[in-house]
């Protein structure tokens, strides 16, 4: 049987790491019966079973592409929780600490009385 460029790549790429010649010879013959093996069973596959397993597999990435949107909302969700915290946590301590101005007004008013 005649082999692709990929297969004749990936035999001596195996052969390589292979000592002796029945050890090569047994990895020939198991590369030649995947290929032959491969090639029948394309034909005989119905289409009906074809369809079958499309179907099933739209199912799945619907399904996990519920599931990456549900966790980006999560994600989203999240964060803005967080941005919401920190901006409260910041209005606290900016109320707590007066700022130079208020500092200079609150000197201002305290040595006018």
């Amino acid at each position: 049987p005649q082999r692709s460029a990929p297969s004749e790549a990936l035999m001596s790429l195996l052969d390589a790491n292979l000592e002796a010649e029945p050890q090569r010879a047994a990895l020939r013959r198991l590369l030649e019966e995947v290929q032959e093996a491969v090639a029948s069973d394309v034909a005989e596959v119905p289409v009906a079973e074809v369809e079958g397993t499309a179907s099933a597999a739209k199912g799945c990435l619907r399904a996990f592409e519920r599931l990456r949107e549900e966790a980006t909302e999560r994600h989203e969700a999240h964060r803005k929780e967080r941005k919401r915290r920190y901006s409260q946590m910041a209005r606290g301590a900016r109320r707590g600490v007066p700022t130079p101005v208020h500092q200079a007004l609150s000197m201002r008013t305290a040595l006018q009385f």
